[in-house]
């Protein structure tokens, strides 16, 4: 008659039961920390991705604010030179010299 801790190839049950509950353990125990570096990962991408929306949301703020930035690619307007509103502009021209 074998003992009650044994099992029928010699070797002792509780053993093999607490070491399927330490591989069980160290597995689950792997799982959790892949999961906490996943997240980890996650959580730092949407930092990121947060970021660079919240510089570009100042960027184009800050372009938007400033009148001199727009720049209009089909403006109907004749670029002027800077004398073209000169009220005595071609003076001189018809003075003899």
């Amino acid at each position: 008659d074998a003992d009650e801790g044994e099992s029928e190839d010699g070797f002792d049950s509780s053993s093999d039961e607490s070491d399927d509950e330490d591989d069980d353990e160290m597995e689950l125990q792997a799982e959790l920390a892949r999961i906490k570096e996943e997240r980890e990962i996650a959580q730092a991408k949407k930092l990121q991705e947060d970021e660079e929306l919240e510089q570009r949301a100042s960027r184009e703020s800050a372009m938007k604010g400033n009148p001199l930035a727009h720049i209009e690619e089909n403006s109907s307007k004749i670029k002027r030179r800077w004398n073209d509103d000169v009220v005595f502009r071609n003076q001189a021209r018809d003075e003899p010299e």
